[in-house]
């Protein structure tokens, strides 16, 4: 779900202007964290600016809205197959996005054994 509508499923992508406008205009904490899309990132707003932080560690400041999606431990959608998950210490007030290799064939076998779509196989190699 995503801050402005948590009833629905609304994808905040972070290539979506109108959806990240949106999203930080609901929020009622300066940070928040937000999955559903599959796609992790790191969103930053001070005043009117929003940005997407480039790297995949932040520190958190004073002064600044985050908003933080999780990623994926499975079917990614950004065309990283390797698994995702995001770590918050609240002591340091930083946040980790972490990346994990694991043996998506695996994963494959049991989706095709459970004869669930194939698609889902599929982009578990593609990242997508």
């Amino acid at each position: 779900s995503s801050p402005s509508n948590p009833q629905e499923w609304v994808y905040v992508f972070p290539d979506s202007e109108d959806a990240v406008f949106e999203a930080f205009n609901s929020l009622n904490n300066p940070l928040n964290f937000i999955g559903h899309t599959h796609w992790p990132s790191i969103l930053i707003q001070e005043n009117e600016r929003i940005t997407l932080h480039s790297d995949h560690f932040i520190k958190i400041s004073n002064g600044f809205s985050y908003l933080i999606n999780v990623g994926s431990v499975g079917q990614p959608r950004d065309f990283d197959s390797r698994s995702c998950y995001c770590i918050y210490d609240s002591d340091e007030m930083d946040v980790r996005i972490i990346r994990v290799s694991y043996d998506f064939r695996i994963t494959q076998k049991k989706i095709r054994d459970h004869q669930l779509p194939l698609f889902l196989a599929e982009r578990l190699e593609k990242g997508r």
